[in-house]
């Protein structure tokens, strides 16, 4: 019997006529639970939907930044495929078929794109006006931060012939910073997110607006990795194909098992240290694997010292330093086999110093792969 029921007897008297002691107590119990249930279940979604683990930033400021992968194509019909989810139009398919699109807790995806309602789902679907899927994923212990690597991995269906290599990408980057509070559950303290709000090239403080642009620059992709032949999950020693221009690029997928569905990958990283870029073998001063190996070191030690001492050199680097002339210098000695440690120690404190404006100002990304037909 429920409350509003009991209430209902006793508003017509009617509780009068019998014993209802032990009916009432036994509703008002069984009444109780319920709502106690009810409210852990809403509370325990809620707490899903808003909280952001491990938010704490150390005193060399690794970011907590979650990560969300869009794919756009252009066509308004999305289905899925077994455990993958797929997207097309006569043109071409993108599919993540790997059986992991993500985190399957809608409540976490919702905390990184604020355009979306507590109820969306993760796909989309036909008539619904979108023409999006969404491939959430983390860094290492659901963090990217300096030091952390990792790839994004994904197929091609081609229609009409067409051929995958020509079609062109663009990585867009959202930065967002976040209003938490600290919660406390069972012993044990979450940070709870409040509220986004996104950081644009004209919106938010000048620090996070420089903190966006540093950020940019210091998350770097690539066309390929040297892996481990034995152990192709570990971190790559080496890559190469720097993608100098996130807005315009193409990759070279490969069909592996002849069935006309190609493979494709895109590996990020972003370095620990200066040295992680700057030095061609792990050594002592990298702190980790170098970004470019034997082959890198070839093809790629050009594109990217143009990378960092162009126009992106104040943003890449902090500090009062020359940075043009310390690369320049550097890179000289280092021809020349001489001694480059001023030049080394001065770049490695601009770059970390950049690593510390970001984390002091920003919390989450938001990471969009667009995909069209050249």
């Amino acid at each position: 019997m429920s409350g509003k029921e009991i209430n209902s007897l006793i508003a017509t008297g009617e509780l009068a006529k019998a014993d209802w002691a032990k009916e009432k107590n036994k509703a008002a119990e069984a009444f109780a639970d319920s709502r106690i249930e009810q409210l852990n279940e809403d509370y325990q979604k809620r707490k899903k939907r808003l909280i952001k683990l491990g938010a704490m930033i150390t005193l060399t400021v690794l970011i907590l930044i979650f990560t969300t992968i869009a794919w756009f194509t252009m066509n308004r019909e999305v289905g899925t495929s077994g455990m993958g989810v797929q997207a097309g139009y006569n043109g071409f398919e993108l599919r993540v078929s790997n059986g992991n699109i993500g985190y399957s807790d809608l409540y976490s995806f919702n905390v990184i794109d604020p355009s979306y309602s507590a109820n969306a789902d993760l796909t989309t679907g036909p008539g619904t006006g979108e023409d999006t899927i969404r491939w959430r994923i983390a860094g290492s212990d659901d963090k990217i931060k300096p030091g952390t690597c990792g790839k994004l991995e994904f197929e091609i269906i081609p229609y009409s012939n067409l051929d995958p290599s020509t079609l062109v990408y663009r990585i867009d980057i959202s930065t967002f910073t976040a209003e938490t509070t600290k919660v406390t559950q069972n012993e044990t303290t979450y940070e709870r997110v409040d509220s986004l709000s996104e950081v644009t090239s004209t919106s938010g403080t000048a620090l996070e607006k420089s903190a966006r642009n540093r950020l940019l620059t210091h998350l770097m992709f690539f066309e390929s990795a040297t892996l481990d032949p034995d152990d192709p999950d570990v971190d790559p020693t080496g890559y190469h194909g720097f993608i100098s221009d996130t807005s315009n690029f193409t990759l070279t997928p490969t069909d592996e098992d002849h069935d006309g569905v190609y493979n494709a990958v895109i590996y990020w990283i972003w370095p620990n240290t200066f040295g992680q870029i700057a030095l061609p073998i792990a050594s002592q001063k990298t702190g980790a694997n170098a970004v470019l190996d034997t082959t890198g070191e070839t093809s790629d030690r050009s594109a990217i010292t143009t990378y960092m001492s162009g126009s992106n050199v104040n943003v890449f680097f902090k500090g009062s330093e020359s940075y043009s002339t310390l690369l320049s210098d550097l890179y000289t000695k280092k021809t020349n086999g001489q001694n480059y440690d001023n030049e080394y120690k001065k770049l490695s404190a601009g770059y970390n110093s950049a690593d510390r404006e970001i984390g002091s100002n920003l919390d989450f990304i938001l990471l969009t792969l667009t995909a069209n037909i050249n």
